[in-house]
Formats: C-alpha cells, sequence, structure tokens
C-alpha cells in the first residue's frame, strides 16, 4: 500500500555550453575556503582513513557524463505523512533544481509500515536494505539518481548506531534521515532543520554522483561522526569538489553561486548568503 502524495516537478534551465576554465576558477576560490584542521578524537578522519579523490580519478568512476547531465532527479519520501514533513522535502527539491538546474520529481511516498520486521531494529530503518530492496529497483537507469528521504531514524547494520545518510557511489541511490535534526514547530526551528537536511542530501546526492568524502577544505563533503561535527561544515561545495562537477555539469561552478545566492536570500541562509556573495565579487 502506497500513501499517495502529490507527484511534483521542480525544474530549472540547464547550460549546454562547454565549460571554461575550471582549474582557473578553482584557484581564485581556494583562498575563501577554510581548509581542515588536524583531526581531533571522534571526529570523522580521526576514525576514518581516507586518501581522498584526485579529480582523475573521479573522471574514471564517475557513473554519468555531461550527456546525461540534464536527467531527472528523483525524491521518495518514506512515511512522510505530516503536511510540516512535505513542505520540507519540497524546500529541499527546490534548493536542488536551483543549485544543479534539473528538474527534480517528488514520487509519491511509502508507506514504512509495509516494510517486513527485518527491516527495522526497534524504531530504526535499516539503510543498506532499503537502498537494495526498496530504491534500487524503482530507479530510472536514465535518471540523474534517486535518494529517499525518512524521518526514521536510519543504520546501514550491525555495528553502527545510526547514520544520517547512506549513497551508493556507483547506482546513483541514496538515502537521508532527518530524524536527529531536531524539531521544526517555529519558524526559526524549522530553518536549522532545513539547513541540515539540504546539508545531507546534497552531500548523499554528490556521492551518487561519484564523489567521495572531500578532505582538503570545509566542505559540504566532508565526512561526520556527530550532528555536532556536521553543523560545522558548510552547506557549500568546496573547490575542488567543484571542479568534479564542471565535468559532469558543464559550467556549474560559474551558475553555482548566482543560483545559490539565489536560494539563501529567498530562505534567509544569512550566513551562506554573505559567502555566496563574498564569491561572486571575486569571480566578477
Amino acid at each position: 500500500m502506497i500513501l499517495l502524495l502529490p507527484v511534483l516537478y521542480f525544474t530549472a534551465g540547464c547550460s549546454n555550453h562547454q565549460n571554461q576554465s575550471a582549474e582557473s576558477q578553482s584557484t581564485q576560490l581556494a583562498d575563501l575556503y577554510d581548509t581542515l584542521s588536524t583531526p581531533q578524537p571522534g571526529e570523522w578522519l580521526y576514525e576514518q582513513q581516507e586518501l581522498g579523490q584526485t579529480l582523475e580519478e573521479f573522471r574514471d568512476d564517475a557513473p554519468i557524463d555531461s550527456n546525461n547531465a540534464d536527467a531527472t532527479f528523483y525524491i521518495l519520501p518514506i512515511d512522510i505523512i505530516h503536511e510540516e514533513e512535505f513542505s520540507l522535502i519540497a524546500d529541499v527539491a527546490t534548493y536542488l533544481t536551483t543549485i544543479f538546474g534539473n528538474e527534480v520529481t517528488v514520487l509519491p511516498s511509502i508507506n514504512a509500515q509495509l516494510f517486513p520486521s527485518h527491516y527495522f531494529r526497534d524504531e530504526q530503518l535499516n539503510s543498506q536494505l532499503l537502498l537494495d530492496e526498496v530504491i534500487r529497483p524503482l530507479l530510472d537507469t536514465a535518471s540523474l539518481g534517486l535518494m529517499a528521504l525518512t524521518q526514521h531514524d536510519i543504520y546501514p547494520g550491525d555495528g553502527w548506531n545510526f547514520v544520517f545518510g547512506q549513497a551508493n557511489t556507483k547506482e546513483k541511490i541514496g538515502i537521508t534521515s532527518f530524524a536527529r535534526y531536531g524539531d521544526y514547530d517555529t519558524e526559526s526551528a524549522r530553518q536549522i532543520v532545513l539547513n541540515r537536511l539540504i546539508k545531507t542530501t546534497t552531500h548523499e546526492l554528490l556521492h551518487m554522483l561519484g564523489l567521495q568524502h572531500c578532505i582538503q577544505f570545509a566542505c559540504v563533503l566532508n565526512g561526520s561522526n556527530s550532528l555536532e561535527e556536521s553543523d560545522k561544515k558548510p552547506v557549500i561545495i568546496c573547490p575542488e569538489c567543484l571542479e568534479k562537477l564542471d565535468l559532469i555539469f558543464p559550467k556549474f561552478t560559474e551558475r553555482y553561486f548566482p543560483a545559490s545566492l539565489k536560494f539563501y536570500q529567498q530562505y534567509q541562509l544569512t550566513e551562506e548568503q554573505h559567502f555566496c556573495e563574498q564569491v561572486i565579487n571575486v569571480l566578477q
């Protein structure tokens, strides 16, 4: 049984022009970003020995290329019933279509009560089972990807307490949870939850596009072990990751900051707004 919600389409113009010098832009931007400090006990890079990903490695491993850059991206709500939750997902879809320029389609919500009992650990959902058995079969291989969004807490398997999100970098599928992001019963609280949700959703989407964790700059693609660590990383994509995205989406860096600024102004995310204004001034 599926709880039917309206199928929403979010569209924006998509450029088909050839890349300009992404390397030159990356060099211009690098000084504006903080580099990562030495990881401390409990932080992601202290626990995980990651080597990063070069531009060449990304080029070889990316699951899509510029020929698929105008494909549709799909969002699959899981157990999204309340209007407040659906409103958050609609805002995430608006954000994604604003910065990527692609159509974003929100599918009808799936009722988690229909999942087999082994999908659950108490109230948590097993994200790996969802990826393998629910999300992957629904993927349109011609699409940009399929991301599930849920208010259930998720974990990928034994040995893990929880994850904010999980994605498969080879198959364009992912899942994001906002169970640990707090209440959204006031406008100020909702703004915090939305910021966290677009951060994690963007993080997982970049994984779905083939990007690995960023270990050089403060970036939305930094790994995190806790909500505190996640809150410290920005929503903004760093120069190294932007350079990779320029290989898929022509002139992505050039339009990313003006597009992001438009969203941040609309949703009154002032810190991100000021950073985008600073970058735009440098690139002019």
